[in-house]
């Protein structure tokens, strides 16, 4: 179904990135893996080579907050496939913290990942798909941005 086709998943080292990315492999797209820590990246790669060492799958570390690194690592991701057709805007954060004793810092860190970086992202791949005729962006959520997080 995604035969020659190429994904980037943000937040794609562990959980519903991990799952996006691998799910995208199974229908047969090349995948690059954006994750926060080159660790947690390449363990994820050497999880998914050992389900099958043929996927052509790659990992890469940007901050998602900086346009010049995205962009780069978009640059190496068209390099390495030929292409960049699909970005799954997952990367997302959270915290439980009170009202009461939550810091503006952590709010920050935040915002800049659940917001500012899936526009960081999107501004970075539209030039590569419109230059060559097309894309998709999907952005994902957490349910907590609909039903928000009780705290204490």
């Amino acid at each position: 179904m995604l035969k020659n086709k190429t994904a980037v998943v943000t937040g794609g080292s562990r959980g519903i990135g991990y799952a996006i990315g691998k799910k995208f492999l199974e229908n047969g797209a090349n995948v690059a893996l954006f994750g926060s820590r080159q660790e947690t990246v390449e363990k994820a790669i050497a999880k998914l080579k050992e389900e099958n060492p043929e996927y052509p799958v790659i990992g890469l570390w940007p901050d998602l907050n900086d346009l010049a690194s995205v962009s780069e690592a978009f640059e190496k991701v068209k390099e390495t496939f030929g292409s960049l057709d699909i970005l799954a805007n997952n990367a997302g954060v959270s915290s439980s913290t009170s009202l009461y004793d939550y810091k503006p810092g952590e709010f920050e860190k935040v915002m800049n990942l659940n917001v500012n970086a899936v526009f960081t992202c999107a501004h970075a791949a539209a030039p590569i798909m419109r230059e060559q005729g097309g894309g998709v962006i999907i952005n994902t959520s957490s349910m907590v941005s609909i039903y928000g997080q009780p705290s204490g």
